[in-house]
């Protein structure tokens, strides 16, 4: 994935500011990539919001891992209802 590149140096970012838990953060984002491209034939899920999401957590938006828990799973929702 293409975006990988990019998405796990602010992961590692975001953990060592103990923002997020890195081993189930990585585990979720295996099992979303395993299922957006069984679902949709091998396309990659775009993680542009997600980049954001880490963003706004470095900048001091975000201040708990809960919080970061609960803007990526508003962000989910979002895409499942637009999907249809």
């Amino acid at each position: 994935c293409g975006d990988f590149g990019t998405l796990f140096p602010l992961l590692v970012a975001l953990a060592r500011e103990r923002r997020i838990h890195l081993a189930p953060t990585l585990f979720g984002t295996g099992c979303a990539h395993l299922v957006t491209g069984w679902y949709w034939n091998h396309l990659p899920m775009p993680l542009q919001p997600m980049h954001m999401i880490s963003a706004q957590a470095l900048s001091d938006s975000l201040k708990s891992p809960t919080q970061v828990a609960t803007a990526g799973g508003g962000m989910g929702i979002s895409f499942f209802i637009l999907q249809w």
